[in-house]
């Protein structure tokens, strides 16, 4: 069964045609004033020089301790914000599925939004290509790959198949753009120049196999999660596809990065764990015994992995060995979803409930160790 937040995200609606538009922007424009941002500071932080706050927080609840450095209001209200990516210019980019708008917010907390041409499109994922610029899955509308420039020009190409729902979306090893079709049961992949192929994954079942994120293996393939089928699956450039089966059942996998151990890591949202696999195929799974629904994971600088606890607000990081640490938001209920590195070298997060971008902090020490 999926989760209540797939059944929200992942509803198709009706086919567009609009192929390319230039993107308008709400907010801070080139030259015109600063879009407004708004910062939430825990509790008893204090300010450093650097403009950054003091590692040793206390949330502004039960006196959990926190990274959580800052958190800026989206300008739209109500305008869920799923997933985010860094951009080449430094800023941070990030979908928002009910307002139809891409957002981007830069280090200092200033946020602009450019309007999607096409109405109802719903981004979700986003990657940072080669060309320099943002491209984003659209699953509304029949379903469409997004490109959005660092100015704020939006170019949307229609997948071939339509219906297809495309979801996770990630640069491949090949210079293209290679992207999850949720709703087709297949992965594709779109050039710079905007030509697509499609391949049809093996496994079919009555409603799919439900691929849903995906990223660049160290193998020189790209991997991506199944959700309804529960499995881990490889496509090479050349369209190959290898799956394999995760030992719990009905884990939920949904995002999935390449760790510094050079294995495949993954948060199973239905059974409250983080999976690992190594490329030849041996999982090995970490159980989370208070974060629920991990999302969002990534690799960070310092060796470790990242990820949001959707139901538990809170931020959790595990090392390549397992071992698991969490920590609180500040602001409650906020539902953290998806984690990008910063040009700062902070993690962003997308706060879902709250309409909100945080900031985290993350220790790099000579070590690599995060205590």
């Amino acid at each position: 069964m999926r989760l209540h937040l797939f059944a929200l995200l992942m509803f198709i609606g009706a086919a567009g045609l609009l192929t390319s538009c230039s993107g308008s922007s709400v907010g801070s424009t080139p030259g015109g004033p600063d879009a407004t941002a708004h910062s939430l500071l825990p509790s008893g932080a204090a300010q450093l020089a650097s403009g950054h706050l003091d590692l040793d927080l206390q949330s502004q609840s039960h006196g959990k301790t926190t990274r959580v450095i800052a958190e800026y209001q989206v300008l739209t209200p109500n305008s869920a914000p799923y997933r985010n990516a860094l951009g080449a210019d430094g800023n941070i980019w990030f979908g928002e599925g009910r307002a139809n708008n891409i957002g981007r917010i830069t280090p200092q907390g200033v946020v602009t939004e450019f309007s999607i041409p096409n109405p109802n499109g719903r981004p979700d994922r986003l990657t940072l290509a080669p060309d320099g610029n943002i491209w984003f899955a659209e699953k509304g509308n029949g379903g469409f790959i997004g490109r959005i420039t660092p100015s704020g020009s939006i170019v949307l190409f229609a997948t071939p198949t339509r219906g297809s729902a495309p979801f996770g979306v990630t640069t491949g090893p090949d210079g293209n753009v290679w992207f999850a079709e949720t709703g087709a049961n297949q992965i594709g992949k779109v050039t710079p120049a905007g030509v697509f192929t499609e391949y049809p994954l093996p496994s079919p079942d009555p409603g799919g196999s439900g691929p849903i994120g995906i990223t660049t293996g160290p193998d020189g393939a790209l991997w991506f999660t199944e959700f309804d089928l529960n499995r881990i699956a490889r496509i090479t450039t050349s369209g190959v596809v290898t799956e394999f089966n995760i030992p719990t059942a009905n884990a939920g996998p949904n995002d999935i990065v390449t760790g510094s151990d050079g294995n495949l890591w993954f948060g199973e949202v239905q059974t409250n764990k983080i999976g690992r696999l190594t490329p030849s195929g041996k999982f090995t799974e970490f159980t989370l015994k208070t974060c629920i629904e991990p999302h969002g994971t990534i690799a960070a600088p310092n060796g470790h992995l990242y990820f949001a606890c959707l139901q538990s607000n809170q931020i959790g990081r595990i090392k390549t060995n397992g071992e698991v640490k969490l920590f609180s938001i500040p602001t409650p209920n906020s539902q953290p979803l998806q984690l990008a590195l910063g040009s700062d070298r902070n993690i962003w997060f997308t706060e879902l409930n709250a309409n909100q971008i945080g900031v985290f902090q993350i220790r790099m020490e000579d070590e690599g160790d995060d205590h």
